[in-house]
């Protein structure tokens, strides 16, 4: 016996970066497999060692509801988050609800500090000594900023 979904959904990224403060929008794409009708969409964020929590809902005829009001459905279904900040990162998973709930694979996003590399590099720069070339200053900070802040990217590629 084969089960085929009736439903399939997709997300365009398995994880995307958002600097604190910027717009971010994760795309959900939706293709109906078979003619039965949708009761609704969702989505579903979950962070480390807590449950999925619903942030948008959109059933069909009305407008979407949101959790926040940053939290914003465009097109489709995609989410856009305004203003990101650190309570926004985590596994966002889109959904489509008939007779059963499909999700998608899920997109991680992930919330930096405001241009922290930046700031760095324009304070290495700007005081390095005649003796140091910028260069070597440069791939010094970058070496130890990437020490710093990389494992966290390096964790969610494993």
């Amino acid at each position: 016996m084969c089960f085929k979904p009736k439903h399939y959904l997709k997300t365009s990224v398995k994880h995307s970066v958002s600097e604190s403060g910027k717009t971010v929008t994760l795309h959900c794409k939706f293709v109906e497999r078979s003619g039965q009708s949708v009761k609704s969409w969702v989505w579903y964020k979950q962070r480390a060692g807590q449950e999925p929590q619903e942030v948008a809902v959109k059933l069909p005829e009305k407008r979407a509801t949101t959790s926040l009001n940053r939290l914003k459905i465009i097109q489709n279904f995609d989410l856009t988050i305004e203003q990101s900040n650190k309570t926004d990162e985590g596994m966002y998973f889109c959904g489509v609800v008939g007779n059963t709930i499909t999700f998608s694979k899920g997109t991680f996003l992930a919330v930096t500090a405001v241009s922290v590399r930046s700031a760095l590099l324009h304070t290495a720069l700007c005081t390095t000594s005649p003796r140091t070339s910028s260069t070597s200053t440069t791939l010094e900070l970058t070496t130890a900023l990437w020490k710093l802040v990389g494992r966290s990217f390096l964790a969610m590629e494993l």
